[in-house]
């Protein structure tokens, strides 16, 4: 069975970690890191994993290399918009791990699905990620769903500044998203970056409200079974607090992540769980593609 080929643009602390986990992978073959300048420490990282770098952007990539299957962003939103113009005419599979919010949304659980060839494969935001698969599952022990909340909070030392320049398209593109795949006429998504030391790991609690169809106990080995498939591919997923009523009739519920620790520390959870989904995402092409 071939393999399908696998590049990341952005060598950042996300593109670092998804490397390490993209390596350990058997159903793909990682053959390049793209950064934007060479002599570089991202040069020297890509280096001590074998893995071929190159310095000077995507377009110099391209100029060179013209057979790859995968191609995954690690960068902003505002510069996915210009990557997505240049790998359009060689057709391959374009994974977008900024909260551009350009394209289909794809979540392991929430939405499966693997959009065609030549267009943009959003994987939404740290936050969706996290909050998509149980927001999506906890969806079906309701008649209807009225109000959802996602509040996270990550430490400061995990948030990249990709982030921090493009807090408001991860509200926005999270918020999108949710509404996209949920019938729910008001979603709010908060964005905690917590300077605490030591620092704190990955948190996100979730909050719905709406006409419950089932009891509290039905609505908890749902929540566990949700965070059974999740851990599947991301195995620091667990439910913190299980789903509870509170006072005003709304359902809660806690999420952490932990890291694996591959290129970051276990506490930032929110980097690895968009990356597992990654992994997850590239296997699941390769399973069904190649």
């Amino acid at each position: 069975m071939s393999l399908p080929t696998v590049v990341v643009i952005g060598p950042g602390k996300i593109g670092r970690d998804l490397l390490i986990k993209l390596l350990r992978s058997p159903k793909v073959n990682l053959i390049g890191l793209i950064g934007r300048n060479y002599g570089t420490s991202s040069e020297k990282f890509s280096t001590q994993y074998n893995v071929p770098y190159y310095g000077a952007g995507l377009s110099e990539y391209l100029d060179h290399v013209h057979d790859t299957s995968i191609f995954i962003d690690a960068t902003t939103a505002e510069f996915h918009s210009n990557h997505l113009k240049l790998l359009q005419p060689f057709n391959p599979f374009i994974v977008d791990l900024t909260p551009s919010g350009i394209g289909s949304i794809y979540s392991p659980l929430a939405s499966p699905n693997i959009p065609p060839k030549g267009t943009s494969i959003s994987l939404v935001s740290c936050g969706g990620q996290t909050a998509l698969p149980l927001l999506y599952e906890l969806s079906s022990c309701f008649t209807h769903v009225e109000y959802i909340e996602v509040v996270s909070s990550m430490a400061s030392l995990a948030v990249g500044p990709g982030t921090r320049l493009n807090i408001d398209e991860y509200i926005h593109t999270t918020q999108s998203a949710i509404k996209s795949l949920l019938p729910c006429p008001e979603v709010k998504v908060i964005l905690n970056i917590n300077p605490a030391n030591p620092p704190v790991t990955m948190k996100t609690t979730l909050s719905m409200v709406g006409e419950m169809k089932y009891e509290l106990d039905k609505i908890k080995s749902v929540a566990y079974q949700t965070q059974n498939l999740v851990q599947a591919y991301c195995p620091g997923y667990s439910i913190k607090v299980p789903p509870v009523f509170m006072n005003d009739g709304r359902l809660v519920t806690m999420l952490q992540v932990s890291g694996a620790g591959d290129y970051l520390p276990t506490y930032a959870g929110n980097l690895d769980i968009i990356n597992s989904s990654c992994v997850e995402l590239c296997e699941q092409i390769s399973s069904n593609f190649f």
